[in-house]
């Protein structure tokens, strides 16, 4: 969130510099750091989750279990482990959230990787001429 708010904070203030390549390399590697951060939390979040499910007496489908190790992966939402998984436990409405927050969760870290990419890389002319 820090790095987000600090590049957010670079563009509102219309700060402009002229990276060579050796600036733009540095910045598409903390760009990947940045995307690999995003999906750690993702994946921490959605673990806490299933965690809190597994103390209930109900427990937690076998497919949800494997979703925070799977969520680089857009072919997991289409799998047979997720479709039996919300098939057999999506019965409550805390079951619809878990299920719903697997969906979230691996969209937003397929979103991750270009968005963190373009918006480090710094770009001339892109802010409006002044007068």
């Amino acid at each position: 969130m820090v790095i987000t708010l600090a590049f957010l904070g670079l563009y509102l203030a219309n700060v402009q510099w002229d990276a060579n390549s050796t600036q733009i390399g540095a910045l598409l590697y903390l760009a990947k750091i940045h995307e690999s951060l995003i999906v750690i939390s993702l994946s921490n979040i959605l673990y806490h989750r299933l965690r809190y499910h597994m103390l209930r007496a109900e427990g937690v489908s076998y497919g949800f279990i494997t979703s925070p190790f799977q969520i680089n992966n857009p072919l997991y939402l289409f799998s047979k482990t997720f479709r039996s998984s919300c098939k057999a436990s999506c019965q409550t409405w805390s079951d619809h959230v878990t299920a719903g927050l697997v969906v979230l969760s691996v969209v937003l870290a397929i979103l991750a990787a270009p968005r963190t990419g373009t918006s480090m890389l710094p770009r001339l002319n892109w802010w409006a001429a002044a007068d």
